[in-house]
């Protein structure tokens, strides 16, 4: 991975406010959740090409999926998508 590359997915993954808090919580079970899926979707031919920030969300919306209980930051709203049919009127 080239530094740029690197810097590309750092801002990504900071700009997402649940992807940043994951990372940062003691707990690492929803970020260690959040690695597997993206690297999910990394291999779906649908996704492989979407842009960092909507994998990511659909990597929150899953994450979300399968561990309700994963927290959030403080003050920070759920906006992931709650399904496909969202993702089909962005």
């Amino acid at each position: 991975m080239s530094d740029e590359e690197f810097e590309l997915i750092r801002a990504a993954v900071n700009n997402n406010p649940h992807l940043s808090y994951w990372e940062r919580n003691t707990d690492k079970s929803a970020w260690e959740q959040a690695l597997i899926e993206d690297s999910i979707l990394q291999g779906s031919s649908r996704w492989r090409e979407a842009s960092l920030d909507d994998r990511y969300r659909e990597v929150v919306r899953r994450v979300l999926e399968v561990m309700p209980e994963a927290g959030l930051a403080e003050g920070v709203q759920n906006n992931a998508p709650h399904s496909f049919i969202d993702y089909t009127y962005w």
